[in-house]
């Protein structure tokens, strides 16, 4: 059982993973956000973030079987991730015309009348 949970959350208007310490919580949360999560999927990246991720959580950042739990909670994570949805359409919020901009051949195209 990994040493640390992880829940979703939005943080700059950005989907993000984040990881706590399950027991004896220092308040301390290491966060994984869309933008990056690409980067996850290079095993090098990923076992250097799983370090910081466990220093700066408070676990002993060289313990091996602590950083496979802390990479396998990341990387059975990413899925939801990408899935989670906006923040605008979290808070269901959708988009008017006037959010939606189409620009085709390098001109603008007008869609309010296509978009009820």
């Amino acid at each position: 059982m990994a040493s640390v949970k992880r829940f979703y959350q939005h943080i700059n208007e950005e989907p993000a993973m984040i990881l706590a310490r399950k027991r004896f919580n220092n308040g301390a949360a290491f966060v994984v956000g869309l933008s990056s999560a690409y980067k996850y999927t290079d095993d090098a990246y990923l076992m250097e973030m799983a370090m910081k991720c466990a220093d700066t959580l408070g676990l002993v950042p060289y313990v091996k079987s602590e950083l496979v739990k802390i990479c396998d909670t990341i990387l059975d994570g990413l899925d939801d991730l990408v899935a989670f949805p906006p923040e605008d359409l979290a808070a269901g919020k959708l988009p008017t015309p006037e959010d939606i901009n189409v620009t085709i051949n390098g001109e603008s195209v007008d869609v309010s009348g296509l978009i009820q």
